[in-house]
Formats: C-alpha cells, sequence, structure tokens
C-alpha cells in the first residue's frame, strides 16, 4: 500500500518585494518507498493586476497570408497564379441564383455573416472554366463534365462557382438539383399528357421559379415558336414571351409538368439558333440513372417504398437532355456524389462506381474533374481570409491552436468550416 504526497501551495505574505507576484510551489506525487528522493518542484511566477487578477503571458496571434482578390475570368489565363485567390461575387448575383435551389445553403449563410460573397479560386475550377472556353459549341452533342471526389470536399461548391462564371457571362442556367427533384413523390397524380406516368407538380413548380429568377432578362427577350395546350383550359399562343410560359405553369399546378417540359424544348430551341448558350448544372446526376428510388414516409407507412424513376415526367426530361445528342451551344456540369448513391460502398467515389454501368454508358465520353482536399497554398489563403474577417476566434488564433486546427480538419474544407463555426 503507498500512499501520496498532498499538493502544497505555498504563498508569502504580501512584503515591499513580493506584493507584486506569488509563487506556486507543486510537488510531484512520489510512493512512500520512494521517499527518501526529494520531491522535484516546479516553480510559476505570474505578476498579479491592479485588480487581484494573474496576468498570464499574452501569446501572439498565428501568422497568416494577407488576402489576395482575383477574377475568375483573368484567373483561367494565370491559372498557377491564381490559385489561392479569392474571386468576389455580386451579392444579388448569388442572391438570385442560390438562394432558393438548395445549392450552398451553407456558404449564402456565410457570405451574409461575413458580409462579404466570395469563393476560392481552386484548381477543379479553373479545370472547368478552361474546359468550357475551349470546346466547340457548334458541335451537336453537348460537352459533359463530371465532378468526382470524395465527401466534404468541396463539389457542390466548385458547382456553384461553374454557375456563377456562366451566368455573368450570359449563359442561361438550368439548375437541375437531384435530391429535390424525387423528393417526396409519394401521391404524385397520373399524369394526363403522359398516359403510364406520373407528374410532379410541386418539383416543376419549384423548378420554374429558380428558371425565373436565374434567367429573367433572357426569358422576357425570346417568344415562343409555337402554340401550346397544356390543359382544356390553358394554352398559350406563339409568340408569346418564355416568360409567360414559366408563369402560367407557376400559377397553375395542373399544367406546371407540362410547361415545364415545353420549357426545355424551346431552350434547345433557342440553343440551335444561335440565340444563348445554356448550362446544365446537375446536383447528383447519379440519382437520375438509379433504376428505383427510395421514400421514406414514417407518418403514413413505416416501410421504405421503391419508385421506378422514369416513371416522373420531370426527371425523364432532365435525364434525355443530359444524354442529348442534338443540343448544340450547351453543356452539363454535374456532379456524382457517394452520399446519394445507394449501390455504391463506402470507399467508392470513382464516376464509374457512383453512375453505375447505365450511367457511365450515357454520359461517355466526359470529362472528369475531381476535387481533392485543400492544398497547403489553398489551407493558408481560407485560413488568412476567415483571420482577416475575425471569424477565428479563441485558441485558433494562436500559433498552436492553427497547427490542430488544420491536423483535425485533416485539410477537408467541410471539417475545416464546421470546426471554424465552433470556435
Amino acid at each position: 500500500m503507498t500512499t501520496l504526497l498532498r499538493q502544497r501551495i505555498s504563498v508569502p505574505r504580501a512584503t515591499a518585494t513580493n506584493r507584486r507576484e506569488f509563487s506556486l510551489k507543486q510537488a510531484t506525487f512520489a510512493p512512500k518507498s520512494r521517499r527518501r528522493y526529494e520531491p522535484v518542484t516546479h516553480e510559476f511566477s505570474y505578476p498579479i493586476n491592479d485588480d487581484h487578477s494573474i496576468g498570464l503571458p499574452e501569446i501572439p496571434d498565428a501568422e497568416y497570408s494577407a488576402v489576395r482578390y482575383a477574377n475568375l475570368n483573368d484567373a483561367a489565363t494565370n491559372s498557377s497564379e491564381s490559385i489561392g485567390k479569392w474571386n468576389s461575387m455580386d451579392p444579388a448575383l448569388v442572391d438570385s441564383l442560390f438562394s432558393h435551389t438548395g445549392l450552398m445553403q451553407r456558404d449564402v449563410k456565410n457570405f451574409k455573416t461575413l458580409r462579404e460573397s466570395a469563393l476560392m479560386i481552386r484548381y477543379p475550377i479553373l479545370e472547368i472554366v478552361s474546359v468550357l472556353n475551349q470546346i466547340n459549341y457548334n458541335v451537336s452533342t453537348p460537352t459533359r463534365v463530371v465532378i468526382y471526389g470524395k465527401p466534404g470536399r468541396g463539389k457542390t461548391t466548385t458547382l456553384a462557382h461553374a454557375i456563377y462564371y456562366c451566368k455573368s457571362n450570359g449563359w442561361f442556367i438550368l439548375q437541375v438539383p437531384g435530391q429535390m427533384i424525387l423528393r417526396n413523390i409519394l401521391g404524385s397524380p397520373a399524369s394526363t399528357q403522359f398516359p403510364g406516368m406520373r407528374d410532379s407538380p410541386v418539383r416543376a413548380q419549384h423548378f420554374l421559379r429558380n428558371v425565373k429568377l436565374n434567367n429573367l432578362e433572357l426569358l422576357r427577350n425570346h417568344p415562343l415558336t409555337d402554340s401550346y395546350e397544356l390543359t382544356k383550359r390553358d394554352s398559350i399562343d406563339a409568340g408569346e414571351s418564355l416568360l409567360d410560359l414559366v408563369e402560367l405553369g407557376l400559377v397553375s399546378e395542373d399544367c406546371a409538368t407540362y410547361a415545364a417540359i415545353i420549357l426545355l424544348n424551346e431552350i434547345k430551341l433557342c440553343n440551335l439558333k444561335g440565340a444563348f448558350k445554356t448550362l446544365l448544372a446537375v446536383d447528383n446526376i447519379n440519382i437520375f440513372f438509379e433504376e428505383e428510388t427510395a421514400v421514406v414516409n414514417k407518418s403514413l407507412r413505416p416501410e421504405k417504398i421503391t419508385f421506378k424513376v422514369n416513371e416522373y415526367v420531370l426527371a425523364k426530361a432532365f435525364k434525355d437532355l443530359m444524354v442529348s445528342s442534338d443540343w448544340p451551344n450547351s453543356a452539363v456540369v454535374s456532379v456524382a456524389c457517394r452520399t446519394s448513391c445507394r449501390t455504391a460502398g463506402r470507399l467508392d467515389y470513382l464516376p464509374r462506381a457512383i453512375l453505375g454501368d447505365a450511367g457511365f454508358y450515357h454520359l461517355e465520353p466526359f470529362v472528369p474533374i475531381r476535387v481533392h482536399r485543400y492544398s497547403r497554398e489553398e489551407l493558408d489563403s481560407v485560413y488568412g481570409y476567415y483571420m482577416e474577417k475575425l471569424w477565428i476566434q479563441g485558441w485558433c488564433r494562436k500559433p498552436q491552436g492553427k497547427l490542430e486546427l488544420l491536423a483535425v480538419s485533416d485539410r477537408i474544407p467541410y471539417f475545416f468550416t464546421q470546426i471554424i463555426r465552433s470556435t
């Protein structure tokens, strides 16, 4: 049985020589058999402030690089010098593009918190910009780009950066969030225009609303090429603007799905004439190439119900547009996400495993672009940006805290941002 020495604290009385400091003597805990050795003591001396508080030494903030800005249009020509710089974006354009689409919801909140809309220029977005600037848009087959990578690397943020780049250059934007299109489709009514299939009017109206917010001027300036009868009560004549068609679909749920199908066909006709270029941005593209989609509605049925993806008019229309071979002046930029794939394993992130045999066959040929973890240069840039914005607080501002932050986040963008939010 061994006994331990108790901790001893000795505070001398205040005198003229030691009024401003005190000594703390802490003995090591040694067993009784080793008491013949003198205990080792550590002395710490700290000054006492006027308010009787202990004045700890101030640790300076960690060193960080200054924030550098660059335009993405100019960064494409000097790619090696632009990595790590920040692209300052128009807040009004960002709000119209991403406030109601489901993309970049966390980033949009960060923009409002930091009072600046900016994204860091990384190597994947420079690759996408280079591809979009070098392709021949007179070819009937659209150029397809598939962004892939492990979870949390910034695939959706790269897609949003590409959307902003194309919109700032006058493109027509079609945003298709895959999970949102095929979410809550339980109880969808049978289609009146397409027998044997189902409508999703709520999702169709959501899509039309996003198209209106993203392309208001282009919709207003381009007329319809033909007359259409959407229902027995609703019809639209040739010569009316595309905006009138969108408004008709937003007013009536009965014709929302058919209005979205007509809009996609009219956009293809405009591209054939060379009126404008169109970007089809698809998040979770692998959902459209699965045979079935799972729907869980615990309020009605506790079990998981499966539905055929091709049974839904809107999903099939988007799928046909992605693999279209007669659509010039267009590009398809998509994200293959493992978290929304039911067939891929935990360690699978390559396009072949995520898209499956059917998706890989239909999309090929495409340009694969992988999103990695932060490089050292990108990590220093994002740390310096948040330091200047005073978003990093507490221990993470110190040199040792910076090292711990980099080690815990493992240079993964999602984890890095989440840790910073909790500081």
